[in-house]
């Protein structure tokens, strides 16, 4: 059976994202915190694998940050794995029980989940760019892909023709691809946050804002800790 004390102060050191604070919070001090954590037993002497979904144009320049603190919140051993996908095909593994928490892009209103933050659109453009007299080049992850609809479709709305340019697996490979100077590409901040932008002052169409959310499944104490510990990370990086 696990100690409900230790998984209480698991919880909190997931919260606080240190273990000092914890253990302020708790009343106790840092070495009691660590040593109730690390005694953590589970029933199969193994403690279960976490799995987690992470959208490809969620998380961007701050995916490498998440997975650390991810990995700080939950106990040593803890197996962890990581699939990383579009939003559609992550929500799809979160409803079949593939993954225990997923972070997701959400290009629409309603819908479930813990919203974390908006994260705003913008054409990421190859410095120096100006509007091509024929079809606007675009670079963008392939269908189903929301980000790729949502882009489609404004253009689409404004009455400007567009091709193809670039067809990528990964937002690295889209963002490499507009630094070559091969097209435009929709991405949020956390993604191409280091690239030029245009807008409607360069006669492209506004892009809407959309929200990142966590998905999360926390009947354990590991997936509890590590929900906290991912909402909080990507909060702070929306910031």
């Amino acid at each position: 059976m696990l100690d409900p004390e230790s998984v209480r102060l698991f919880v909190m050191a997931a919260d606080y994202g240190n273990l000092t604070r914890a253990a302020e919070a708790a009343g106790t001090v840092q070495p009691v915190v660590s040593q109730r954590i690390k005694a953590l037993k589970w029933d199969d002497h193994e403690p279960p694998t976490l799995a987690l979904g992470i959208s490809d144009h969620a998380l961007g320049t701050a995916f490498d940050g998440v997975l650390r603190r991810l990995q700080g919140a939950v106990p040593a051993r803890t197996p962890i794995t990581v699939r990383l996908g579009q939003s559609a095909e992550v929500r799809s593994l979160y409803e079949s029980g593939t993954v225990d928490l997923a972070i997701i892009r959400r290009e629409a209103n309603a819908g479930d989940g813990e919203i974390l933050g908006e994260d705003p659109l913008a054409w990421r453009v190859p410095e120096g760019w100006t509007m091509p007299s024929g079809p606007v080049p675009i670079v963008s992850l392939p269908p189903p892909c929301g980000v790729r609809a949502v882009a489609s479709r404004a253009l689409d709305h404004a009455g400007l023709a567009w091709r193809d340019a670039f067809v990528g697996g990964s937002c690295l490979a889209l963002v490499a691809a507009v630094r070559a100077g091969l097209g435009i590409a929709p991405l949020g901040r956390l993604v191409g946050g280091g690239l030029a932008t245009a807008n409607s002052a360069h006669g492209l169409p506004d892009l809407p804002s959309s929200k990142i959310v966590l998905l999360a499944r926390t009947s354990m104490p590991a997936q509890a800790a590590a929900g906290r510990a991912l909402a909080a990370s990507v909060r702070e990086a929306l910031k």
